[in-house]
């Protein structure tokens, strides 16, 4: 940041799920690093909106994905064809990351949001880490 500036990230917890956390802040903190500077001290991200196309948004996407499982790891993965909860436990015990983030790129990967429900978590996992 410039002149001494602290960034900011602020997130919601309407998508109250781990793998969605991990990515959302992960996705904010590309940003700050890569695209807040000079005049552009400001950016607001939907992630609803599927027309997300501009080449910031697909910059920190990118550079998400890759953090946590890169694309070679992810390609020679087992739950990239079967998603069953054995495979997606196996890469997340490989790569040292939490099973929902496995899960959670597996749904996207397949666009299919009913898959691997039970490595998520509980419903309002990410909420109960945090004090009132």
């Amino acid at each position: 940041m410039l002149g001494g500036q602290i960034p900011v990230v602020a997130l919601t917890l309407r998508h109250d799920r781990l793998d969605n956390f991990w990515f959302a802040f992960r996705h904010e903190l590309i940003h700050v690093q890569k695209h807040l500077k000079g005049s552009h001290l400001f950016i607001a991200d939907n992630l609803d909106d599927k027309t997300r196309s501009s080449r910031e948004q697909r910059e920190a996407d990118n550079g998400e994905r890759e953090a946590l499982i890169p694309t070679g790891e992810w390609e020679r993965s087992a739950v990239r064809v079967r998603p069953t909860v054995e495979n997606a436990r196996a890469l997340a015990d490989k790569l040292r990351i939490h099973p929902a983030i496995v899960a959670g790129r597996a749904r996207f990967e397949k666009n299919d949001w009913r898959l691997l429900t039970r490595l998520l978590g509980a419903k309002g996992a990410v909420r109960q880490c945090f004090e009132n």
